[in-house]
């Protein structure tokens, strides 16, 4: 498979905006002023959300999640930091992933 310059320029590109756009609305909450109306829905929601991904994921009997999420937990517990927990979760699956 021969992959065309100007494709790969396009893909690059592409990620390249998706990961500005992502980093900068992290990067721009910690300036921003909420009440705590918004501090409390901004605290909860991300909770549900990810219970609300998770819970499919976990009841499928997949290996490699249970490991990932367990992973999370634990390093969210212990650091209280929501991108290193993350960091675990996707190492803990993939090598599951890779060792089965």
């Amino acid at each position: 498979m021969r992959i065309e310059f100007w494709n790969l320029v396009a893909i690059l590109a592409m990620a390249a905006v998706t990961y500005a756009t992502r980093a900068g609305g992290f990067a721009l909450m910690r300036w921003l002023p909420f009440s705590q109306g918004a501090k409390q829905f901004l605290g909860n929601v991300p909770s549900a959300v990810i219970g609300a991904l998770l819970a499919p994921a976990l009841f499928s009997g997949d290996p490699a999640v249970a490991a990932g999420v367990g992973a999370a937990l634990a390093v969210r517990l212990l650091t209280r930091h929501d991108l290193a927990a993350v960091g675990a979760a996707m190492a803990v699956a993939a090598l599951v992933r890779a060792s089965l």
